[in-house]
């Protein structure tokens, strides 16, 4: 796996599939994004200044379909910021801590759909698993923008489902879950 000089834990080490932060028509489609075990990717999707919400990242009238993922030491995907009018579907996502980060989505409305994410695990231990879908943040603004999400498939042992990381579940964060049969 990707080390830091000083030999310790190897996140956030390592290249990424794709470094994301445009004002916006971003399309990713039909790519593998494949790392090893012995060289996963920080993130298989990064964004670009973390710290900038609004600037950043996938901003908007973006699409992201089509892909398969697998091997990152993080996220698949870091779409977290505005994503105004962004869409990520039909993707396949494995051995990541985290399929989908959205948290924080700041403009929104952004849809996931036809989504699967399944065997989630890190290099240091298989085993530990984050969140399918990782949503929330910490700012005094709450969280302004919404997130749709249609017909996901999330599937692993001991994964949690979408959580963000104030404890608050998708309820009461103006998300919406609908499923067909």
């Amino acid at each position: 796996p990707w080390r830091r000089p000083d030999g310790k834990d190897n996140h956030p080490c390592g290249s990424s599939g794709f470094f994301v932060g445009a004002r916006g028509g971003i399309v990713i489609r039909y790519n593998d994004v494949i790392g090893s075990d012995k060289h996963r990717f920080n993130d298989c999707i990064e964004g670009f200044l973390n710290s900038q919400l609004i600037e950043s990242r996938v901003r908007k009238n973006s699409d992201i379909y089509g892909n398969m993922f697998y091997c990152g030491q993080d996220d698949t995907m870091e779409l977290d910021g505005p994503m105004m009018n962004t869409r990520v579907y039909e993707n396949r996502m494995e051995q990541t801590l985290c399929g989908i980060s959205t948290a924080r989505t700041t403009v929104g409305p952004a849809y996931l759909f036809n989504n699967l994410i399944t065997n989630l695990g890190t290099e240091q231990n298989t085993d530990r698993v984050g969140m399918a879908i990782k949503m929330g943040g910490t700012g005094p603004d709450g969280y302004a923008g919404k997130v749709f999400m249609f017909n996901n498939t999330l599937d692993n042992d001991g994964m949690r489902g979408p959580y963000n990381s104030n404890g608050v579940w998708p309820t009461e964060m103006k998300i919406w879950f609908l499923y067909s049969l």
